[in-house]
């Protein structure tokens, strides 16, 4: 787990402190040099024409996605169009379609400045096994996620202020520990049912 950014940067490199806790020492005053071995996999890129845009909205698939003889397991929705329009948000204020109807990729990594996953983007993605959220998301509509039955986990960003309802209803491979940030104010009708993998909400 990489915990913080460090204030020193690079122009084009992201630089990040690791912190390391050590326990247990047979002698308290111990000291040396402990070495480890940390490897860092460079996410994908975003294919910007896998997605149909309107404004600052994803608004789903485009053909060039759903054409594909073989998906692309690690798909990565982005923060722009490709053409300089920053997007902001997936899917529609109120609808009833699912955004991203043909997803058959099993991980999702949301890029940062994403602010609102709306009604329906996800629903019943059974391939989504994993999404990564950006801690710029402050909302996650209604049925965003319902159904998405091989879900195993997920980390809630302490940018979220609201779940809408049925949001996570009926993952039920999501287990574990639900861990929902402090700044959550709405979490909305059944948002979590059928979860029966979970074993506890904190």
């Amino acid at each position: 787990t990489i915990p913080a950014r460090t204030s020193e940067t690079v122009p084009g490199q992201a630089c990040y402190k690791i912190a390391v806790t050590l326990n247990n020492f047979l002698n308290p005053l111990a000291t040396g040099t402990i070495e480890m071995n940390v490897n860092f996999e460079k996410a994908p890129e975003p294919v910007y024409n896998y997605f149909t845009y309107s404004g600052n909205t994803i608004t789903g698939f485009s053909d060039d996605y759903l054409t594909l003889e073989t998906k692309p397991e690690t798909l990565v929705i982005p923060n722009t169009n490709g053409e300089g329009t920053n997007i902001t948000s997936i899917g529609y204020s109120y609808s009833s379609s699912q955004t991203l109807q043909g997803l058959e990729s099993s991980k999702v990594i949301i890029q940062e400045g994403i602010r609102s996953i709306r009604y329906y983007v996800f629903q019943d993605c059974t391939t989504l096994t994993s999404v990564s959220l950006p801690g710029s998301l402050t909302s996650i509509g209604w049925y965003a996620f319902d159904g998405c039955s091989s879900l195993t986990s997920v980390s809630l960003p302490s940018s979220l202020t609201s779940l809408g309802n049925h949001a996570f209803s009926d993952c039920s491979s999501l287990t574990g520990e639900l861990v929902i940030p402090k700044g959550v104010e709405n979490i909305g009708s059944y948002a979590f049912s059928g979860c029966s993998g979970l074993t506890s909400v904190s």
